[in-house]
This record gives C-alpha cells, sequence and structure tokens, in this order.
C-alpha cells in the first residue's frame, strides 16, 4: 500500500474510534443504550459477512 493510503485508513480508524462518542452518546441517550450496542455490534458483523 502507498503511504499516504495506510495514513488515510489509519486516520479514518482513529476518527472512527475515537471521534464519533458524541454522536454515539447523543444516538444512546435517544433511542436507548441496547439498541446502539447492538447496532454497533452488527455492523462489523455485516461487513465481514460481505467481504
Amino acid at each position: 500500500m502507498a503511504g499516504r493510503l495506510v495514513g488515510f485508513v489509519l486516520g479514518l480508524r482513529t476518527f472512527s474510534q475515537q471521534g464519533l462518542f458524541v454522536i454515539g452518546g447523543a444516538l444512546a441517550g435517544r433511542y436507548g443504550i441496547l439498541p446502539v450496542v447492538l447496532t454497533g455490534c452488527a455492523l462489523p458483523i455485516g461487513g465481514f459477512g460481505w467481504s
């Protein structure tokens, strides 16, 4: 992989891991913790199944 692509992927991972806490917290406050956690678990499972 090109260095630029590796940097982009690492930046995207960091943003999604740390930067989306605010959105996850807002969604958990609105819909409840359990649906948000289950959705957060289902998304990677769907991604792994799709690839």
